[in-house]
């Protein structure tokens, strides 16, 4: 739910695009978002359950990296489907310097 307040965040404001372009990314990145979740939850089971690592290995150092992977790759596909989202960033990061 705070992975996609951000995005939601971030793209309501975007500029000369669509609420319907905006929902349908936030649609997309919902249904990624819950598959990278299932697919990181399943892999620290799977780690801990196999004794591959312990549970304080697996559950926070392991996910935060794979938080912020998903994340970084949500901000990829958010690029692919709105590429106003790059540009707008860009803009907002010159206008604060």
């Amino acid at each position: 739910i705070q992975v996609l307040a951000v995005f939601l965040g971030l793209l309501i404001p975007l500029p000369k695009v669509s609420l319907k372009k905006k929902l349908l990314t936030l649609v997309v990145l919902s249904g990624i978002l819950y598959v990278l979740n299932v697919l990181r939850i399943t892999l620290e089971f799977w780690l801990v359950y196999f004794d591959v690592l312990p549970w304080t290995l697996a559950h926070y150092p392991l996910s935060l990296l794979l938080g912020i992977l998903g994340v970084l790759f949500l901000v990829l596909v958010t690029n692919r489907l709105l590429p106003e989202f790059s540009n707008f960033m860009f803009h907002v990061i010159q206008k604060a310097k």
